[in-house]
């Protein structure tokens, strides 16, 4: 399950996807390749809050830098900056900035993570907030089979059903319902988490996905 990076600082700029590197403490494992879930706030949340997320991202580059660097070169500190996400920033400004909601001093080493946005798959027209038995999903599914990757997030409404029990799943929610009783399963579910619940329980997946 992709790991949660919260962005409270810069949350307009992940939303208008104008920013493409961002600088953190720690983070020293993470690896090109790896899909992040980019929330408002993962820490620190009222009782009644819950986790925002804002899409996901895809991890291009992690390597570790000075602060200073952005201070030393200009022109390097001004174009870092606005990939930041501060156009009207120089690079000084920015590194201070950081230290200034951070902590630590301009010559500290942070990870510099550089990140892609993850393109969703877009629901398929007609089926949004449906629900249907696997046999009736197959009966109505559309004649060319569509590809979804384990790491998109889900975007349409959906549900299986079989022997009493009935798996629903939203953008928002993915749970399993018996009776009276349901179990939430995850929130902001990808493809591929339902993906697992489907074939763990031994049910078919719906026709319209791909095996």
């Amino acid at each position: 399950m992709p790991r949660n990076i919260s962005f409270a600082l810069t949350t307009d700029q992940i939303r208008n996807r104008t920013k493409t590197v961002t600088r953190r403490l720690g983070w020293k494992n993470l690896k090109p390749g790896q899909i992040l879930n980019a929330c408002v706030k993962c820490m620190g949340l009222k009782p009644s809050e819950k986790i925002e997320r804002l899409g996901q991202i895809r991890v291009t580059s992690v390597t570790q830098e000075s602060l200073r660097v952005l201070c030393d070169d200009r022109t390097y500190g001004r174009n870092e900056a606005k990939r930041e996400g501060f156009p009207q920033m120089r690079g000084h400004e920015f590194a201070l900035m950081f230290c200034q909601h951070m902590g630590g001093d301009l010559d500290q080493v942070v990870t510099r993570i550089e990140f892609e946005y993850v393109m969703r798959t877009p629901a398929i027209s007609g089926h949004e907030r449906k629900c249907m038995t696997t046999e009736e999903a197959q009966s109505s599914a559309p004649a060319a089979s569509r590809c979804y990757a384990d790491d998109v997030q889900i975007e349409e409404w959906w549900a299986v059903e079989r022997d009493g029990f009935v798996l629903k799943w939203s953008p928002r929610e993915l749970w399993l319902r018996c009776g009276d009783k349901t179990m939430v399963i995850c929130e902001w579910p990808t493809y591929g988490e339902v993906r697992n619940a489907i074939l763990g329980l031994g049910w078919q997946l719906p026709a319209h996905w791909s095996a």
